[in-house]
């Protein structure tokens, strides 16, 4: 099963990283598509059959640097143009204030209603989340993935790869800062100054965000 889901996720960041390099490189109408994921195939067993797990674990190193450090970055110059002071902290309280909603993660019935009508308790059934599921999920990730199998079994002693568990583990709390907190952000950003609800513009037809119909103010900072 496990074997199953990377090659599915494998499959999925070869055509997201083709898709990207199409839209950066080529004009975005897929046709250097092909090309790009399967350069992007080569390129990747090239580095790894050459260099072993040790390119692999560098190759890691780098990217959590540039994500983390990209995200941090992200976070705080967002923050700092919520409001006309430029000031990291009353972007913040700036943004409480406009959704205190969003940083709820408990939820209550009636608590949030998502653009659709469509009650946010029945996807996260409040303190059930937590007892019913999410350690379950998070027991699988931490203990079955393949991902974390790999890079821990792959550890030079048991004390080293103890160290680096724990020490993923303490990235992973940040995560919300760089994941969470800038999407609340621009849903603050694009917020209907007349009815303080989400841009109806922002939507389409079955009540997500389109990213791409976020406001001239909102994309340079975000995008």
């Amino acid at each position: 099963m496990d074997r199953t889901l990377c090659v599915c996720q494998l499959n999925n960041r070869t055509f997201l990283g083709g898709k990207a390099l199409d839209t950066i490189v080529g004009s975005g109408d897929g046709s250097i598509l092909l090309n790009s994921i399967i350069g992007l195939g080569l390129f990747a067993a090239a580095y790894s059959l050459w260099g072993g797990l040790a390119a692999v674990a560098w190759t890691d190193v780098v990217q959590v640097v540039l994500l983390i450090i990209g995200g941090l970055l992200m976070a705080y110059f967002a923050l700092a143009n919520v409001t006309d002071s430029g000031s990291f902290i009353d972007g913040l309280k700036y943004v409480y204030e406009k959704a205190p909603e969003r940083f709820s993660m408990i939820l209550s019935k009636g608590e949030i209603i998502t653009p659709n009508g469509r009650d946010a308790w029945w996807d996260l059934p409040g303190l059930a989340v937590l007892i019913g599921g999410m350690w379950v999920a998070n027991l699988y990730y931490w203990g079955f993935n393949q991902y974390i199998i790999q890079r821990t079994l792959a550890a030079k002693s048991l004390k080293e790869g103890q160290k680096g568990i724990v020490f993923a583990a303490f990235l992973k709390l940040i995560i919300p800062v760089i994941v969470v907190l800038p999407g609340i952000i621009a849903y603050v950003m694009n917020l209907d100054p007349e009815t303080g609800t989400l841009n109806m513009g922002l939507l389409n037809s079955e009540g997500f965000w389109e990213p791409l119909a976020m406001s001239p103010m909102t994309m340079p900072h975000l995008g």
